[in-house]
């Protein structure tokens, strides 16, 4: 995912070389259009990135995210 990012990127920054260079209004419509949906697509494609990457986080204590606070606290009283 992060290499697609990556090259979304260099189209994006082509994409505003190109722009800059534009001599008619149709060619800086299109530029403009270009370089906001590259830019878009790149940002989403780093979203998605960290939405993946957080999936495969453990929590630090499994058994416990489960029990209610109530029973949690009961659990550890020593009687």
């Amino acid at each position: 995912m992060s290499g697609s990012n990556f090259v979304h990127g260099i189209v994006v920054i082509g994409g505003i070389i190109v722009l800059l260079d534009a001599t008619t209004l149709t060619e800086r419509i299109i530029g403009f259009i270009a370089v906001l949906l590259g830019a878009g697509n790149a940002a989403g494609g780093y979203a998605v990135t960290g939405r993946m990457l957080a999936m495969f986080q453990t929590s630090a204590h499994p058994a416990h995210a489960r029990r209610p606070a109530h029973k949690r606290a009961a659990s550890h009283k020593k009687v």
